[in-house]
């Protein structure tokens, strides 16, 4: 019975998360498992059975997927944000009914007995006679499902249909449902976490805005609030071990979300001046499979002379801080990274993105492209389209 209450009244979340899955094209859970890590049998108890994910974290991998799915434009435009489904999820989660909405004709919920006439009422109940005890060979009931009924359908007179459904077994100690293991649960078994910067804005960096800039320029400043990460601007993030344990990373991989046409408008750089020691690398997004490799220091930062590339070893207080430069020269990608750890005789991988969201990058052939002006100090179309000198 609790099974079919759910599915006829399933909580916010799920109604949301079901309509996302349909209009994202309604991907196999197993191939959301193998883009995500988040489990297939987790993604079909979203689904079927109406749970909700245990911490936000583990949701916001599998609804940025769908979110940006080759057929996201297929979503409405007021579901196509990720709070949307957290606050559905927090309503979901915090398991309040409803409020009940009560019309001004609606009749007590207490039955009123009235005596007809000519009938006499009758007399009270007597007390009721224990119950004998069945012979040997007769299989008894177990009394908890009896009350456990009893409960339910209680609550579902009194409006309580989410308590009904979240907390009472109807069966007994067999019907017990172990909720499935989500390996991806960000915290549960990673040795380590990570920090992703904000969008990246030093030497070398760029932005494409999707606006014509004009003769007149543009003062150098900071990050534009429109742009978007041009070919070739970093991806930041530090990575550290969690609970004093020290963690060996093995590797970098790329697993690419979407890609679609360049964004066309003006492609802003970011002035140059001197940069934090980072872990450089870099990859070819318009590879078939991208592949991070170890790249060369870039301008003004130092701290890539001694660096011998993979692997490399953090701490709780030995941190490490990489820049990845991706680069397109064909589309506008977005993008996330799985990181390759192994501590104390495990192995896993832990997935980076930009503050919940995926990366994104995108190619600068259909941009204009500003230049710093040394005589006036303003960035400058470039001169009949010619590169920037510097």
């Amino acid at each position: 019975m609790a099974r079919s209450q759910e599915e006829r009244n399933p909580g916010p979340f799920t109604e949301a998360f079901r309509l996302l899955h349909g209009y994202a094209g309604s991907p196999a859970p197993r191939d959301v498992e193998r883009r995500t890590g988040v489990s297939a049998t987790t993604i079909e108890g979203w689904l079927k059975e109406g749970r909700a994910p245990r911490t936000e974290k583990v949701a916001v991998g599998v609804l940025n997927l769908l979110l940006h799915s080759p057929k996201r434009g297929n979503i409405p435009s007021e579901m196509r944000e990720l709070d949307f489904y957290l606050e559905r999820l927090r309503q979901q989660k915090s398991l309040r009914p409803p409020p009940r909405t009560v019309s001004q004709d609606a009749k007590p919920t207490t039955a009123v007995t009235t005596p007809l006439a000519g009938v006499e009422p009758a007399p009270p109940a007597a007390p009721a006679a224990p119950e004998a005890e069945p012979p040997p060979d007769t299989p008894q009931r177990p009394r908890r499902r009896t009350l456990a009924v009893a409960i339910v359908l209680t609550l579902l007179l009194t409006g309580g249909v989410w308590g009904a459904v979240q907390f009472l077994p109807v069966g007994g100690d067999d019907d017990k449902a172990t909720p499935p293991k989500d390996p991806s649960a960000r915290g549960a078994t990673e040795p380590l976490t990570f920090v992703s910067d904000a969008p990246g804005w030093e030497c070398g960096d760029a932005v494409v805005v999707p606006r014509s800039v004009g003769t007149a320029g543009l003062a150098p400043g900071p990050r534009p609030a429109d742009g978007v990460s041009a070919s070739d601007t970093g991806v930041g993030f530090t990575v550290q071990g969690v609970e004093g344990r020290t963690v060996t990373l093995l590797g970098l991989t790329v697993d690419v979300v979407s890609k679609k046409d360049p964004v066309q408008g003006t492609r802003v750089p970011a002035v140059c001046q001197g940069d934090p020691p980072n872990r450089n690398l870099a990859v070819n997004l318009d590879e078939r499979t991208p592949r991070v490799v170890k790249a060369d220091a870039r301008e003004g930062d130092g701290g890539s002379a001694s660096d011998t590339g993979w692997p490399y070893t953090v701490s709780g207080s030995d941190p490490e801080h990489f820049v990845l430069t991706p680069t397109s020269l064909d589309h506008d990608v977005t993008f996330t990274l799985l990181l390759q750890w192994a501590s104390n005789g495990k192995r896993g991988h832990l997935r980076v993105d930009d503050q919940g969201r995926p990366f994104r990058t995108t190619a600068v052939r259909r941009a204009i492209p500003l230049c710093l002006n040394s005589t006036t100090t303003r960035l400058l179309p470039a001169p009949d389209g010619e590169p920037c000198a510097s």
